[in-house]
């Protein structure tokens, strides 16, 4: 029960999220196409959708389009993990 109301409360946030991600993070979801996805191709990505797991990133460039997923780890419980989140998978890319 804990856990869907923890998925609930993640899923009411996603929008909110996906938002300022896809219009003032653009470079940074760039890199996770590039990096953590292998999508060198990549000359565009979105954030598609979010969830406690992680979220779906669609690239495009060069004629090509493809999604991958991207996961957090550990899983987010609560909103206020998103922006740690996405900060340790922008450390884990400039790592790689």
């Amino acid at each position: 029960m804990a856990a869907q109301a923890e998925a609930l409360v993640l899923a009411n946030t996603a929008a909110g999220a996906m938002q300022p991600m896809n219009e003032d993070h653009r470079n940074n979801l760039l890199d996770y196409a590039r990096g953590l996805a292998g999508f060198d191709w990549a000359e565009n990505a979105e954030m598609i959708t979010r969830d406690r797991h992680g979220f779906d990133l669609r690239a495009t460039g060069q004629g090509k389009q493809a999604t991958a997923r991207i996961a957090f780890d550990p899983l987010l419980t609560e909103p206020g993990q998103l922006r740690p989140a996405v900060v340790k998978l922008a450390r884990q890319k400039l790592a790689a």
